[in-house]
């Protein structure tokens, strides 16, 4: 077998793997309805067994739901009681036109097993990958044993077939990944009427001094008040079903506050990361960091990340701290970051993808504590086309109603991105 050869079949063996890793985890529930869920269903319809694609359409009105309408509507019954003997993972409900499965919302327990599993499965798949290559590799040396390629060749091609399983292994990755973001999706907002919470959360935490001077404390005392709002907040927006909440904790102009309260901010910081991990943890919260931090005093920094490496695994919420953070400085550093990366123009594209949390979802919702009408720095590309929530109640006395009361504002809005309302 020539070496080009070599490497084409280990190439198809390998695509061949992904292949199967995406069908089984297609049917890896993560509580948002896939048509791919009822792939497996057979219903016996006109004498025979037939898969339910060839006698019913599936659609995905929404996120749990799914619908089967049969292309004829004599068999509606038999796919019912296909659907029935089937484990969906809830009752199908005949309406007499259509079938509805509505899913249950998924536990965190189950969340939990769910991600143990899909992680199982991508380290099964890894190992496949790499047994593909130490195949291929084998037949290369005794190529190369045989003297049918030289010790250069042999070296060109072993390159060949580690970036082919570096290629594969970062897709089984990107999958992984990727169905791991599905179940964090799953939860549904809890919000009355609603039909959806908004991914992405960002807050000006702002009136922890106002707070202070009200009750004739120092500021300092303030700042640790807010503390519990933050704890409070994070729990209630894993709770109401927000993916990414993001807190503007400290901007890159709080360095021009005086050096005692600067010093108490970051003792406070770092205090806060060590104290609140277990806590965080507890309740699945997932932990990152935006802004130029390198520049963060070296205890915090050392806190920072032992707190983000302690909890990435979770699979709830992801906790944005906005660090030695500014909007303008944002967009300055990626437009940097883009041009020392070979890009001869900008675009929003370059921009976009060089920004400090550039695999955030889309921002739909700022509010801004203390009533006060300003983005102060924040989010200044990312908020383009986000809602605006300002409400008077200063940053310590925040809580779990008052977030259910921007989301509920939030989702009145008639979101129309520049273009037309669907009203």
């Amino acid at each position: 077998m020539s070496s080009d050869a070599v490497i084409t079949q280990m190439e198809a063996a390998m695509k061949e793997r992904m292949a199967r890793m995406a069908k089984e985890l297609s049917v890896v529930r993560t509580g948002r309805a896939n048509p791919l869920m009822l792939e497996s269903v057979k219903v016996e319809a006109y004498g025979s067994l037939v898969p339910l694609k060839q006698v019913a359409a599936v659609s995905v009105p929404e996120a749990r739901t799914l619908e089967v309408r049969p292309w004829d509507p004599s068999t509606l019954q038999d796919i019912e009681k296909a659907l029935q003997k089937a484990d969906v993972g809830a009752m199908p409900q005949n309406d007499g036109k259509m079938i509805r499965i509505s899913l249950p919302m998924m536990t965190e327990d189950r969340r939990k097993d769910l991600v143990k599993l899909v992680k199982k499965l991508g380290e099964e798949f890894k190992v496949g990958v790499r047994n593909d290559r130490q195949d291929g590799l084998n037949k290369l040396k005794k190529s190369f044993q045989a003297k049918e390629i030289t010790e250069d060749a042999l070296r060109l091609l072993e390159q060949r077939v580690q970036k082919l399983t570096d290629s594969y292994t970062k897709q089984i990755d990107d999958s992984i990944t990727g169905k791991r973001r599905k179940s964090r999706r799953s939860r549904d907002a809890h919000v009355p009427g609603s039909r959806e919470a908004p991914r992405h959360v960002a807050v000006i935490m702002d009136g922890n001094g106002r707070w202070a001077a009200k009750r004739g404390l120092p500021r300092v005392a303030g700042h640790k008040a807010g503390v519990d709002s933050v704890r409070a907040i994070v729990r209630a927006a894993g709770e109401l079903g927000i993916e990414t909440l993001t807190l503007y904790s400290f901007s890159t102009e709080n360095w021009l506050r005086p050096a005692d309260e600067v010093d108490a901010l970051m003792k406070l910081l770092s205090w806060a990361l060590d104290k609140e991990t277990l806590e965080l943890d507890k309740n699945n919260v997932r932990l990152s960091a935006i802004g130029r931090l390198d520049a963060l005093p070296a205890a915090v920094r050392s806190e920072l990340d032992s707190a983000i490496d302690e909890l990435s695994e979770n699979t709830g919420l992801n906790l944005v701290l906005a660090l030695n953070y500014g909007g303008r400085q944002e967009i300055l550093d990626a437009a940097n970051k883009a041009i020392a990366e070979g890009a001869k123009s900008l675009d929003e594209k370059s921009i976009a993808e060089n920004l400090y949390g550039a695999d955030l979802p889309e921002l739909d919702l700022m509010i801004r504590t203390s009533g006060e009408m300003r983005i102060s720095n924040f989010l200044l590309w990312q908020v383009a086309y986000a809602e605006l929530h300002v409400t008077p109640v200063l940053w310590p006395d925040f809580r779990k109603e008052h977030l259910v009361a921007a989301l509920e504002d939030y989702q009145k809005r008639d979101r129309r991105f520049g273009g037309l309302s669907a009203k």
